[in-house]
């Protein structure tokens, strides 16, 4: 079922929800980020889940930041990480849809450094939080030259 949402500071709670929900619309709002929206529906893809194990999408994301599942800036990031490890996985290199996630991954994930270099981080340490952004920001690269099984 999951844990419980972190409320012990309700202020930072909304203000880092607020945050990863911007950088969520970012990925939503690429040119590429329709394609991981939803859930991949067995009729799109019938092995999906034999090969994908933990399957992962934008809207699944959002529900988890609402629902209080993801609290921190390095559980947002293990998720968007694994839905682009999924495609890059299951698609093979050269296809459409994995030339997609390549281009969403390096153009969006790839730049989250640069939120810390903004002040966003130094920001939240000094109200008592790390939870505005992911810790290391980039994309791994074993995930980004990961090829299709």
């Amino acid at each position: 079922m999951g844990r419980p949402p972190a409320v012990d500071n309700p202020v930072v709670s909304k203000r880092f929800q607020n945050m990863i929900t911007m950088l969520h619309s970012q990925i939503s709002q690429h040119r590429y980020g329709n394609i991981f929206h939803n859930p991949i529906r067995k009729a799109e893809a019938p092995d999906y889940h034999d090969i994908v194990k933990r399957p992962m999408d934008l809207k699944t994301i959002k529900s988890r930041i609402k629902d209080g599942l993801i609290s921190n800036s390095l559980e947002f990031q293990r998720d968007v990480y694994l839905m682009f490890a999924n495609a890059l996985m299951y698609n093979r290199p050269g296809s459409d849809v994995y030339h997609m996630a390549e281009e969403v991954s390096v153009t969006l994930i790839l730049p989250w450094p640069r939120v810390r270099a903004h002040g966003l981080i130094d920001d939240a340490r000094k109200r008592g939080s790390d939870q505005f952004v992911p810790a290391d920001g980039g994309f791994p690269p074993d995930v980004a030259s990961r090829s299709c099984v």
